[in-house]
C-alpha cells in the first residue's frame, strides 16, 4: 500500500521538509529564549509570591533550602516552564503551518481543535493546580501529620518538584483525553485497541511523562504510566461520540481470484450536468459519497481521499465520468494509496430509449449502477450487469439490450431506439440471453 498523499500536498525531498522544520523551529526557539529572558528577571518574586500562598506551619524556619544547587535548578525550571507557557501560541501556529499541507480534512480539524483547546486547557490547569489544588493538598497533609512536640520544616525544592510533577501528570492526562476524544469524534480512531492513532497518542503521552518525571519520583514512573493510559481510555470512552457524517461505508467483496475489494461510489453531479442517482438503487456493498463537482472542489477531492484512507477503499467508481478527467492531484493521491479509479460515464448519454415504463426505467438504472459493485475490471463490471438482469423480473426486461463492447458508449450522433436499454461499458458480449441483443458498433 502506498503512502498517503493529500491532494493539497506537494512531493518534496526529505531535505526540503527538514529545512522547513528547522526554520520554523528556529523561530519558535528564538521566541522561547526571549520569553525566558523576560521571565528570568521576575522569577524570584513569582516564586516568593507562590510560596506565600501556601498554608505552611508558622515559624521563621519553616521553609528550608537543603541544597542551593537544586534551588538554582528549580529557578531555571520555573523560567523554562513560564517561557513555554508564554510561547504556546507561537509554537502552536508553527506546528499548524508545518503540518497543514499534508493533512486530510479531519486531521486538520483534529489538529486545529487540539491546539486551540489544548492551549487554553493547559493554561487553565496550570493556574488551577498551582493556585488552588496544591495549597489545599499542603493544608490537608499538614493536618494529617501533625505530631505534638514535633516541628514542621518544608524543603522548598521538594515542594516545587511535587507541584511540578502533579502539574505534568494532570496536564498529560487532560491532553491525552482531549486528543483521544477528538480523534474518536472525527473518526480517526477505530474500536480496535491496536489502532495506530490510539497507539501514537499513548506512546507520545508516556514518553512525555518519562521526560518530565523528576528524578526523585522516578520509581513511580511505571505505575503512573499505567494510570495515565487507563485513565485516558476510560475518560475518552465515556464521552459521547456523534454519528459519522461520512456516509455509508463499503463492504468487502471477493473477486474471481479471491482478492478483497472495497469499492467507493462517488456520486458526482458534474456541476449540475449529471443527475445524482437514487441511493436506494445503488448496490448495497459499495460505499457512497455524493459530491456536487469533484473536479472543481478541492474540499471534495480531499474528502474522497480521506474516505479512501479511512475505509480502506481499493476501487473508486465515479458516476458522472469514466475517471479520466479527474484532476492530476486527485489521481496522484489515489494512486499513492494503490486505489483503482474507474467510472460509469453516465454523463455520456442516457441509458434508455423512449417508450419505457417506470418499472423498466428503474431496472435499467439499477443494472447500470450495478457495475460499481465490481468496479475493478470491465469484465467484472459486465458480470455485475448480467447478475442484476438475472435477478430481475423477466417481464420488466425490455426486448432489446444494446452493447458497445469496444468503446462502452454509443457512437457520436447515434441514439437509442424505443424500448432499448444500453448496457454501458466495454467488455465481452454474453451469449444465450433470453432477449434481443444489438451491437451498436
Amino acid at each position: 500500500m502506498g503512502r498517503t498523499l493529500s491532494p493539497r500536498d506537494r512531493t518534496l525531498p526529505l531535505a526540503a521538509h527538514a529545512d522547513e522544520a528547522v526554520g520554523r523551529l528556529r523561530v519558535a526557539l528564538v521566541y522561547v529564549v526571549l520569553m525566558a529572558v523576560l521571565w528570568a528577571t521576575v522569577v524570584d518574586d513569582l516564586l516568593a509570591a507562590w510560596l506565600a500562598t501556601l498554608p505552611l506551619a508558622e515559624g521563621a524556619t519553616t521553609l528550608t533550602l537543603y541544597s542551593p544547587y537544586d534551588w538554582l535548578d528549580t529557578r531555571w525550571t520555573a523560567v523554562g516552564l513560564l517561557a513555554l507557557l508564554s510561547s504556546l501560541p507561537v509554537l502552536g501556529w508553527q506546528a499548524w503551518r508545518f503540518a497543514h499541507p499534508g493533512l486530510l480534512p479531519s486531521e486538520r480539524t483534529w489538529l486545529a481543535t487540539y491546539i486551540a483547546v489544548g492551549g487554553v486547557l493547559t493554561l487553565g490547569l496550570i493556574l488551577l493546580i498551582w493556585g488552588w489544588v496544591f495549597p489545599r493538598m499542603i493544608s490537608a497533609a499538614e493536618v494529617a501529620v501533625t505530631i505534638e512536640g514535633v516541628g514542621l520544616h518544608y524543603d522548598v525544592v521538594a515542594l516545587f518538584q511535587m507541584a511540578l510533577a502533579m502539574s505534568w501528570l494532570l496536564l498529560l492526562v487532560a491532553l491525552a483525553v482531549l486528543a483521544l476524544a477528538l480523534a474518536r469524534m472525527l473518526g480517526l480512531v477505530a474500536d480496535d485497541p491496536l489502532d495506530i492513532m490510539r497507539i501514537r497518542i499513548h506512546f507520545v503521552s508516556v514518553v512525555l511523562l518519562w521526560v518530565v518525571t523528576p528524578e526523585v519520583f522516578s520509581g513511580l514512573f511505571l505505575p503512573t504510566s499505567l494510570l495515565l493510559v487507563c485513565t485516558t481510555e476510560w475518560s475518552a470512552g465515556r464521552l459521547p461520540v456523534p454519528s459519522s457524517g461520512r456516509g455509508r461505508p463499503p463492504t468487502s467483496v471477493l473477486d474471481a481470484e479471491g482478492g478483497v475489494h472495497r469499492v467507493g461510489l462517488v456520486c458526482c453531479g458534474c456541476a449540475g450536468a449529471c443527475p445524482q442517482p437514487q441511493i436506494e438503487r445503488a448496490p448495497e456493498t459499495v460505499g457512497l459519497l455524493p459530491t456536487a463537482a469533484l473536479c472543481l472542489s478541492f474540499a471534495q477531492q480531499e474528502t474522497v481521499v480521506e474516505r479512501a484512507v479511512r475505509e480502506g477503499w481499493t476501487d473508486v467508481c465515479i458516476t458522472g465520468c469514466d475517471g479520466t478527467p479527474l484532476p492530476y492531484r486527485l489521481k496522484r493521491a489515489l494512486d499513492n494509496r494503490g486505489v483503482n479509479v474507474t467510472g460509469l460515464d453516465r454523463l455520456s448519454g442516457p441509458r434508455t430509449g423512449g417508450g419505457l415504463n417506470a418499472e423498466a426505467t428503474e431496472l435499467a438504472d439499477r443494472v447500470d449502477l450495478s457495475r460499481a459493485r465490481r468496479a475493478w475490471s470491465p469484465a467484472a463490471m459486465r458480470r455485475a450487469q448480467l447478475a442484476a438482469l438475472s435477478n430481475a423480473d423477466s417481464g420488466a426486461i425490455p426486448p432489446t439490450l444494446v452493447f458497445v463492447p469496444t468503446s462502452g458508449a454509443l457512437p457520436w450522433g447515434e441514439e437509442l431506439a424505443q424500448n432499448e436499454v444500453l448496457l454501458a461499458g466495454t467488455g465481452f458480449v454474453p451469449e444465450g440471453l433470453d432477449f434481443t441483443v444489438r451491437h451498436a458498433e
